[in-house]
């Protein structure tokens, strides 16, 4: 490897990545009601993009996964009303789109203009 600019990886060591997947969640859960802090939602997802820049798709995956439970398993509580194990399926199921997001988005940032193909994924 060369280290150009466009072969280079940010480096971020896994607990980094990870810790900036759970900060992402946290703070896509807060650009929501009941706190409405929307300009915090470009935030979230940039972290979220930093945090899946290319790493493998598995890990990408992981990682969107990981987003995925942190804002949703916030987002939906009042869906405990319901059941527990209703909420916990549905945190589950949304956070499988996360996920798939956090493939994509590992794959594409390797390619050539990645910030439109990012914006194409979500």
């Amino acid at each position: 490897m060369t280290g150009t600019p466009t072969t280079r990886s940010l480096g971020l060591a896994w607990p980094w990545r990870l810790l900036l997947a759970v900060l992402s969640g946290v703070l896509l859960a807060l650009a929501f009601p009941p706190v409405g802090a929307s300009l915090l939602a470009p935030v979230a997802v940039a972290l979220f993009v930093i945090a899946t820049y290319r790493t493998t798709a598995w890990r990408g995956a992981a990682l969107g996964a990981v987003q995925g439970l942190v804002s949703f398993a916030i987002l939906i509580r009042w869906m405990t009303v319901v059941g527990g194990d209703a909420w916990l399926l549905l945190v589950a199921l949304c956070a499988f789109w996360i996920a798939l997001v956090g493939a994509g988005q590992a794959l594409v940032t390797r390619l050539r203009w990645w910030p439109l193909w990012v914006a194409c994924v979500w």
